[in-house]
């Protein structure tokens, strides 16, 4: 896999904190309480290239944007790659998935049913301590614009 704009800005903000590996005890087997001993979550993101040009068109039509972000505070993080959604995950690649489908129960950018154009979007997660902390840095640094849905069990 290559290093894409989102692993290099998560690498540059999460610095130190950066977990190379996860490994531990399976503790509590053959109980209810079975578990990991130790952490494996990580911070990820989810970034949509656009032009110059694209950028404010984009912004202007775009629903389901969060409140309080203007198309100025929405940066790139490089190679005109600009962060539509900044997450963490308490086990490294389940959040992503999640915002992919039709998901019920905690909120997801539900990404299967949204129409974004046909640009090119990108994703990368690495996996850290103080996940909380980072993940309000990068949105503090690099505003994402991209609110999650709750999607309930009823046909619609």
């Amino acid at each position: 896999m290559d290093k894409n704009a989102i692993i290099t800005v998560i690498e540059d903000i999460v610095s130190a904190d950066r977990l190379e590996y996860i490994s531990g005890s399976i503790l509590n087997c053959g109980t209810s309480d079975c578990a990991l001993s130790d952490e494996r979550g990580s911070v990820y993101g989810i970034a949509i290239e656009l032009s110059g040009d694209e950028k404010q068109s984009f912004f202007d039509n775009l629903a389901n944007k969060k409140k309080g972000v203007t198309a100025k505070e929405w940066k790139s993080i490089g190679d005109n790659y600009y962060p539509l959604y900044w997450g963490i995950d308490i086990n490294m690649g389940a959040r992503l998935s999640a915002h992919i489908k039709d998901y019920l129960g905690t909120g997801a950018l539900q990404l299967n049913a949204r129409h974004l154009g046909d640009f090119k979007i990108i994703y990368g997660a690495i996996p850290c301590l103080n996940r909380a902390k980072h993940e309000k840095t990068l949105r503090n640094t690099y505003p994402d614009i991209l609110k999650t849905i709750k999607k309930s069990s009823s046909k619609e």
